[in-house]
């Protein structure tokens, strides 16, 4: 299984943090699933607009069974427009069923 994280990424301060501690816990939750991060991959990738960085994202989910929705997806514009994709695509949304206190977070 793979799952594409989708979160608020521009305007905010903490979308690496973010970004890590959802990845920790899918991957304590979906056991064996590759974690689509977006944040990871926007490190590699050279200054974009918003409209090539939505084209790459939704390249990245294609390659994806699942998407997880973080908190504020609904604030987002990119987050909606992902939304959409998944819907068009019949991408669906999981849950993260257990809640964690802790989770260990790997540095990007």
């Amino acid at each position: 299984m793979r799952i594409y994280l989708s979160g608020p990424i521009t305007g905010t301060q903490d979308a690496e943090q973010r970004f890590a501690e959802a990845e920790a816990r899918l991957r304590d939750e979906y056991l064996g699933a590759e974690i689509i991060n977006p944040v990871r991959v926007a490190a590699a990738l050279p200054k974009l607009t918003h409209d090539e960085y939505m084209i790459i994202s939704f390249a990245m989910m294609e390659v994806c069974d699942s998407m997880y929705q973080m908190e504020g997806w609904r604030e987002s514009r990119g987050c909606n427009q992902e939304a959409g994709y998944a819907f068009a695509k019949r991408i669906p949304a999981l849950p993260i069923l257990k809640n964690l206190d802790e989770v260990e977070v790997e540095e990007l």
